[in-house]
């Protein structure tokens, strides 16, 4: 669980992240290129289950308390 920032590090190259929510409709997107590292303020997000989605096809789950 996280309540404020999400901060991604990757070995690899991210080129673009993705936040869905539950119902999977997309409230965030950003295409960054060429960095391994980015943090997301997500302090205006409701409280919920959002997934999140990297370029190379990682996803992981984000809870906001």
């Amino acid at each position: 669980p996280t309540e404020n920032q999400i901060h991604i590090q990757s070995e690899g190259l991210i080129e673009s992240i993705q936040i869905n929510d539950i119902t999977g409709r997309t409230i965030y997107r950003n295409n960054i290129e060429g960095i391994t590292e980015f943090t997301i303020d997500i302090t205006a997000f409701a409280s919920g289950i959002y997934s999140l989605i990297i370029n190379n096809h990682l996803e992981g789950k984000v809870v906001r308390e």
